[in-house]
């Protein structure tokens, strides 16, 4: 689950091939087959899981197993299926990468007869506010924007804005309908449209006018204002225009706008735990940085602001620890070093799900394996490395199973025993496991080693 819903890094995946090659989606519904109970039973157990957790996965679990099942045309649960129509229509729109003006139609129909109080609404909450559907929702109101700056339009003349708000909004409300229990259409937010919207026109003309290629003789771009006092009440209390907000960072640093990414990025620090409550915006903002491939981005997103909030959460920790082993080769041994003093948790990690603490147990059985390879292979001094690896050892110590600990100090002793051609004893008494029988068995030589 966890893996089907944070892969959302634009662009995404064509919906159909995402789901035909997901392993967890297929073991579930070759446990379930065509049997319509067990499938709702399933369904029931999605919607508990979401109110206890709140956690998106669930949300991409609930939309992506009913559309496998239109994939697999099962006709006996999809006929009965009130959902199916509009998670169709959806689908249909992040295939697509847009909400266009014939699936606007086609999605109003769809939502003809329901009315506040139907708990199908929690549903079709469910359904977008999977991080796939969200960001495709996103991505057409950004456009949308862009088209009015253009005309020169207002946001309230918009069909397919107000629609996109309209359903923005369905989504941030999903997880309290089905808590409480108290279902209600979500009518079209005249703040947002009247107030956010226009505030945020003028931040993206003022990016747009600064990104202009000069001309000779013409003034220079005015200085870059601060957004204005609307844009900022709305950013912290509103769910839609955090998430519209937190869309448009991301655009910014896929322009490398370093001005803008730093001041968006100091507001976005005013919320209180917001890279735990949007865990797509964490990664997608990781990916983006590693995609810039600019030093500055790189130091405004990660450094001062992704590495600060380390300690909020596993996912955040595991985030960092992707950043640290996509970039170990392409930044200086120093530069590593750094990092890998800076990821060392503050604090110890609340225990959470344990598909996020296996990936995050395997993010750093990979991470290790790299730097060992990249430190005592290298022409860097080899205690240099060691101390790298130290590192990383007492940072696991902190987050993993002391069992899965020792396992990866075995997999490390071994490949510095293999590359080296010296025994590891030594290395064992540094990584803290001096009471280990087992490292008298490492071979000598690299010849002698047998992976």
């Amino acid at each position: 689950m966890f893996e089907m819903a944070h892969n959302a890094d634009m662009p995404p995946a064509p919906p159909t091939h995402r789901r035909e090659h997901s392993g967890p989606l297929h073991e579930l519904l070759t446990l379930m087959g065509h049997s319509a109970q067990l499938y709702n039973v399933l369904v029931h157990f999605v919607r508990m899981l979401y109110v206890s957790s709140r956690h998106p996965a669930l949300c991409s679990l609930r939309y992506d197993l009913l559309m496998r099942l239109h994939d697999l045309n099962v006709a006996q649960i999809i006929d009965i299926e009130p959902c199916h129509s509009f998670a169709w229509l959806i689908d249909a729109c992040v295939r697509d990468n847009a909400v266009e003006s014939r699936r606007i139609k086609e999605l109003q129909t769809s939502f003809e007869g329901v009315q506040s109080g139907d708990a199908l609404l929690g549903d079709l909450g469910m359904i977008v506010a999977s991080p796939f559907v969200e960001h495709t929702l996103l991505r057409s109101a950004y456009q949308a924007l862009l088209q009015l700056i253009e005309a020169g339009g207002v946001p309230r003349e918009s069909e397919e804005l107000c629609f996109v708000t309209q359903l923005l909004a369905l989504a941030t409300r999903a997880h309290s309908n089905l808590k409480d229990q108290k279902f209600s259409i979500p009518h079209v937010q005249l703040e947002v449209l009247d107030e956010f919207y226009p505030a945020l026109m003028a931040v993206v003309v003022q990016d747009l006018t600064r990104q202009e290629p000069a001309v000779d003789g013409a003034p220079p771009p005015p200085e870059r204002q601060p957004p204005e006092q609307a844009f900022i009440e709305l950013f912290l209390k509103n769910a839609v225009a955090r998430k519209v907000t937190l869309y448009y960072v991301l655009t910014r640093i896929q322009h490398k706008d370093v001005e803008s990414v730093s001041e968006l990025l100091t507001l976005v620090e005013s919320l209180d735990g917001v890279l735990d409550l949007e865990p797509a915006f964490t990664q997608s903002l990781v990916t983006e940085v590693l995609n810039a491939k600019n030093h500055n981005i790189r130091k405004l997103a990660i450094d001062m602001f992704v590495l600060a909030h380390r300690d909020d959460s596993l996912f955040i920790h595991l985030q960092v620890v992707r950043f640290v082993s996509e970039i170990q080769l392409r930044v200086s041994l120093k530069e590593l070093l750094d990092y890998l003093q800076k990821m060392l948790p503050s604090k110890p990690l609340d225990e959470q799900e344990d598909s996020v603490r296996l990936r995050l147990t395997q993010a750093y059985n990979q991470l290790l394996t790299r730097c060992a390879l990249c430190c005592f292979v290298s022409h860097y001094h080899g205690w240099a490395g060691l101390w790298g690896v130290r590192v990383l050892s007492g940072c696991m110590s902190a987050l993993v199973r002391a069992r899965t600990r020792a396992r990866v100090c075995d997999q490390i002793c071994r490949l510095v025993s293999r590359v080296t051609g010296q025994n590891a004893p030594w290395l064992f008494s540094y990584l803290g496991r001096t009471s280990d029988e087992n490292y008298t068995h490492y071979p000598v030589s690299p010849g002698s080693y047998q992976s």
